[in-house]
């Protein structure tokens, strides 16, 4: 562990302070007057998941505590560094690992649904409410695979059921294409069912090809005929097979990008108010970012919305309870534009 871990926390700094340093350990580019990127540690993506659980929780007990004490909430991103000062107290630790933090999340983001959820969210993106959607998705991803699997062994213990859901489920399990064909078709509307079709026999393909090229190389490294030779295709039944951890990261993907597409128009409306891009606007640029919504709200209902987002008269409404208090106004808004 990190010298400083077992330190009581450092006296919390002031408001301005927190947030000046929040901007500074999030920054994408991590400038190099910050932290020289020679001391930056490398996290493996298992330690950023950790770290990533460890904040989602600290953030979820911080936002009962601040409801409890009618204070305003925090962005993720000012979080992360109150995270850190809990944890480190020193500024250098909480910088040094904050780069960390930030690096792992670039090196790891365009592979990893999870981490790339985690960014978007940092970065006031989509709201943090989001990643609880996503938790779903794989949920009933895995019920569904249950129900399937029960469909065709009718007549297998729970027991043996669950050890078979589980070894589908796990690192090398797969998903046949009958399995995730009725999985997707049930959870989605036909438009969306078809997209997901096409991307996911893609996939398979692609999959089927790599195996065939890894067969065909050790084929003529024996000597031995290739698939151009005549001989049987030892793949044909694996067509449609999916690794089941791609299987649901296709629908995570389809799942984060939809709801991009969402929020759009509506973050762009919000960032012509956010003009430092911390994720939080005042009681005047949230009235100034109703104005400009479809539909015009008389003084009754923008003041039942303010009690909704700054419901103790902070003068501050962060993105994510924008997101929240407004998701009919963000669909109507939404809707022109899919």
């Amino acid at each position: 562990a990190p010298i400083g871990l077992q330190r009581a926390p450092a006296p919390g700094p002031g408001p301005e302070q927190r947030d000046r340093m929040a901007r500074e350990i999030v920054d994408a580019d991590l400038s190099s007057s910050l932290v020289a990127p020679a001391t930056v540690r490398n996290l493996s993506l298992h330690q950023l998941k950790e770290t990533i659980a460890a904040l989602y929780a600290s953030k979820a007990k911080y936002d009962a505590k601040c409801k409890d004490t009618r204070q305003p909430r925090e962005t993720m991103e000012q979080h992360l560094y109150t995270f850190l000062n809990q944890r480190y107290g020193l500024k250098k630790l909480i910088v040094e690992n904050a780069s960390a933090i930030i690096n792992a999340v670039q090196r790891f983001a365009p592979d990893d649904n999870d981490v790339a959820v985690f960014a978007k969210i940092l970065r006031n993106e989509i709201d943090e409410e989001f990643r609880f959607v996503q938790m779903q998705l794989k949920n009933s991803a895995e019920d569904l695979l249950r129900v399937q699997l029960k469909g065709k062994e009718p007549l297998m213990r729970e027991k043996e059921l669950q050890a078979l859901l589980e070894q589908r489920t796990g690192p090398e399990g797969v998903v046949l294409e009958d399995e995730w064909s009725g999985i997707i078709t049930y959870m989605y509307n036909e438009e969306d069912s078809r997209s997901l079709h096409l991307v996911l026999n893609d996939v398979a393909r692609s999959h089927v090809d790599l195996q065939r090229m890894q067969l065909e190389a050790v084929s003529r490294v024996g000597q031995a005929r290739t698939l151009d030779d005549g001989i049987v295709d030892p793949l044909a039944g694996e067509r449609g097979r999916l690794l089941y951890s791609d299987f649901v990261k296709v629908l995570l993907d389809f799942q984060l990008h939809g709801h991009e597409r969402f929020l759009a128009r509506f973050r762009s409306i919000f960032a012509m108010e956010d003009l430092d891009g911390d994720g939080i606007i005042d009681e005047q640029g949230f009235k100034n970012l109703l104005s400009l919504l479809p539909r015009q709200k008389n003084p009754r209902e923008v003041n039942a919305l303010l009690q909704k987002v700054d419901p103790y008269q902070h003068d501050r409404v962060v993105f994510s309870e924008a997101v929240s208090a407004l998701g009919e106004e963000i669909l109507s808004l939404a809707g022109p534009a899919t």
